[in-house]
């Protein structure tokens, strides 16, 4: 089950781990309390005529409309339905599902003002396993507007929702498991649509899988850098400690443990860079994965809210708290500082392959003469590293502004999750890739006995299916097979070596 109102934050981990289950929402007592304590501030806003942004005033330019209080209830469907205007391929059902959790964690703080009923109908349509379905375009970062209202109007049974893996309209899903549409009271439209949920769970997506294969990819370099037989003293101590740089240790370690047990030698003094430089490259993504993952987890367990009920000061209040140019910017540097990874990925797979080394055979080819060997697979893993660099590339520049000059501020953080996802599938094969082509250099190599994390990636990858390249065949459809093998052994090398770096796996 999963509990909340427990006053303890959710990791990263944690919040992945539910989004891909099936448990329930328990909501505790305490949070009942919460609600029904920020309801008597927003009824007393309300009793007052206070003037309270999108509880009795009109939203974005139209600020200063005044809502009638007989009006109030009747405005929340308007605020809703007149913002569902998102466009483009639907999100993935994964994403919806996650900011729907996402969204229930933050009312569940009590901060949105939200009514009790509208909270647990949010709880009965997750805990009833629908999902509402959204496009993908349409958020700026001045809070995913567009797309809230979308998760918004499938509580109340409009636009669509994820029936199973069917897209349906939304009211038919509420029906088909015998639940009601969300009974909007004041205040609830604009705590269903004014936040960060989207940019949060996209981004808690995507951060988790780049981890992921963080990890993979740093048990397939190990395995290159042993096939090669490349220079473990790079790793030593002394060498990383006269220039502490943020995760560069830390990656040492991991390889220095990793390849303890390798009775290969060394080919030569110094070997190319992208041998030379696995520990400051691996430990720049370790730092920036790190910190990628704290802002995602400060914003799970804050509020993005606006307005906010501040408890203690029994009012409302705006806030820039839907803002999240942190997190935006904390996607990029894992995204920049995976491209340094993949690209010592590709060069380390052609070092593999070139001619002239003591014991690996020119294209990692066992029949020689005009056989391809593994040679085409550097123009795969060349062509995977552009997707990489072209989904990377930063966005810079401002947007025009919007509702009459009111928003001219954009984070843009759902593109930059989104281009965070895109980076990860390109990543993801390019690690297979080098697996493919280091286990291969470890069948036909005639060195020293490999380290044990080296034979496990190559028997994995061997008994996922991949066997040994000795004839040309298509390698297509290996790809994926050996990305999967990489992550078995990822998740079970922490354990073994005794180091995890950057919370992988």
């Amino acid at each position: 089950m999963i509990t909340i109102g427990e006053n303890k934050d959710v990791s990263l981990r944690e919040f992945v781990s539910w989004v891909q289950g099936d448990d329930e929402i328990v909501v505790a007592p305490s949070v009942i309390e919460r609600l029904r304590h920020a309801r008597r501030i927003v009824d007393a806003c309300l009793k007052n005529d206070t003037p309270v942004y999108g509880l009795n005033t009109g939203l974005g330019a139209k600020l200063e409309e005044r809502i009638d209080q007989s009006e109030v209830e009747s405005f929340q469907r308007r605020i809703i339905l007149g913002r569902a205007c998102a466009t483009g391929p639907p999100l993935p059902r994964l994403v919806c599902k996650a900011a729907l959790l996402a969204r229930i964690l933050g009312l569940a703080k009590g901060v949105s003002g939200v009514s009790i009923g509208t909270f647990r109908s949010a709880v009965q349509f997750f805990n009833a396993g629908l999902v509402p379905a959204v496009p993908s375009i349409g958020s700026i970062g001045a809070s995913d507007l567009v797309q809230n209202a979308h998760l918004a109007a499938a509580l109340i049974g409009e636009c669509e929702a994820w029936l199973g893996e069917r897209k349906v309209d939304a009211a038919s899903a509420l029906r088909s498991k015998g639940l009601k549409p969300a009974p909007l009271k004041a205040k609830d439209a604009i705590a269903l649509v004014n936040h960060s949920c989207f940019s949060t769970a996209a981004s808690a997506l995507a951060v988790s899988e780049m981890k992921q294969w963080a990890g993979a990819a740093m048990c397939a370099a190990a395995t290159s850098f042993d096939a090669y037989g490349a220079n473990r003293r790079i790793f030593r101590k002394p060498v990383q400690e006269l220039r502490p740089a943020k995760g560069q240790s830390e990656a040492a370690r991991w390889f220095r443990n990793a390849l303890r047990d390798s009775e290969i030698n060394a080919i030569r003094i110094q070997d190319p860079l992208s041998f030379r430089l696995m520990a400051p490259v691996y430990g720049a993504a370790i730092h920036a994965i790190g910190e990628a993952t704290e802002s995602v987890e400060l914003e799970l367990n804050s509020a993005s809210d606006s307005p906010a009920v501040l408890m203690d000061e029994h009012l409302l209040e705006s806030t820039p708290n839907f803002f999240n140019p942190e997190l935006a910017n904390a996607l990029r540097f894992v995204n920049l500082a995976i491209v340094d990874c993949a690209q010592s990925s590709v060069q380390r797979i052609q070092k593999l392959m070139a001619p002239g080394h003591p014991f690996l055979p020119r294209a990692l080819s066992p029949e020689g003469g005009t056989a391809a060997g593994m040679v085409p697979l550097q123009k795969t893993a060349n062509a995977l590293l552009a997707e990489l660099m072209d989904a990377a590339n930063p966005f810079v520049g401002g947007l025009p502004p919007v509702s009459e000059s009111v928003e001219d501020m954009a984070s843009l953080t759902m593109l930059q999750a989104a281009k965070l996802r895109r980076a990860s599938a390109s990543f993801k094969l390019i690690c297979a890739a080098e697996g493919i082509a280091a286990s291969q250099a470890l069948d036909v190599a005639e060195g020293g006995k490999a380290a044990s994390i080296s034979k496990q990636v190559r028997d994995r990858i061997r008994e996922r299916g991949v066997p040994m390249l000795v004839d040309d065949r298509p390698l297509a459809p290996d790809l994926e097979t050996a990305g999967d093998a990489l992550l078995d052994v990822s998740y079970a090398a922490s354990e073994q070596i005794g180091v995890n770096p950057g919370g992988f796996n």
